[in-house]
């Protein structure tokens, strides 16, 4: 079984969210916080509403293309 992918967490994963193996912690936090952001959530800036999930955003293939943009990498 796999670590979480979730900087620091050394926890077994129990899935995935956008191929990046989290553990069930991580798995509902980041979850939560993505109805959120895409039920209304909107009103916050990305960066502020999307804390969680840009954790692991370097570990998303489709999220790689935002993350050059917006900071550079």
């Amino acid at each position: 079984m796999e670590r979480c992918g979730y900087p620091d967490c050394r926890s077994l994963s129990i899935g995935t969210f956008s191929l990046v193996p989290l553990c069930q912690t991580h798995m509902d936090t980041i979850r939560t916080e993505s109805k959120k952001w895409f039920t209304g959530g909107r009103n916050m800036s990305y960066e502020t509403a999307r804390v969680e999930y840009l954790q692991i955003a370097d570990q998303i293939p489709w999220s790689q293309p935002m993350l050059d943009l917006k900071y550079g990498r």
